[in-house]
C-alpha cells in the first residue's frame, strides 16, 4: 500500500500520456463529471486505478499521442512506482500506456452503470 500512496502523490505532481484510439473517446466523456482539472489528471488517476484493480501487465495497441511521457512523469517517479510494482517488465512507458488505457476502460464501464462518486473508485 505505501507503492500505492507514493503513486497517487505522485499523480498529483505529473502530467502527460498515450491512449488508444477506442479509449481517447472514454477520456474526453469522463471528462464531464469535473473529478479532475483536466483529463492529464483523470488519466493519472485511471493508471492508479488499473494497478489497484490488480491488472496484469500487456500492452496498448493502436495508440495516439495525447501527451508526452516527458509531461506526464516529469520527475520519473511514475516509472520507478510502475517499476517496482511490475518488477519483470522492461518497459515501463508502454506499460503506463497500457494500464492507463485499462484504467479508462473499468472507469467507462463503471460510470455506465450509474456510478458517479469519485470516492466509491477508491474503495
Amino acid at each position: 500500500m505505501a507503492i500505492l500512496a507514493t503513486l497517487f502523490a505522485a499523480i498529483g505532481r505529473q502530467a502527460g500520456r498515450v491512449l488508444t484510439t477506442a479509449l481517447g473517446w472514454a477520456l474526453d466523456d469522463l471528462a464531464h463529471l469535473g473529478w479532475f482539472a483536466d483529463g492529464q489528471d483523470l488519466a493519472r488517476f485511471a493508471m492508479a486505478y488499473a494497478i489497484r484493480r490488480g491488472v496484469a501487465p500487456g500492452s496498448a495497441e493502436n495508440t495516439e499521442t495525447r501527451w508526452a511521457i516527458g509531461n506526464f512523469d516529469d520527475t520519473h517517479e511514475i516509472r520507478d512506482v510502475i517499476a517496482a510494482v511490475y518488477p519483470d517488465n522492461p518497459t515501463p512507458v508502454r506499460l503506463i500506456e497500457y494500464l492507463t488505457n485499462e484504467g479508462l476502460r473499468l472507469i467507462s464501464e463503471r460510470v455506465s452503470t450509474g456510478e458517479r462518486n469519485l470516492m466509491a473508485f477508491l474503495a
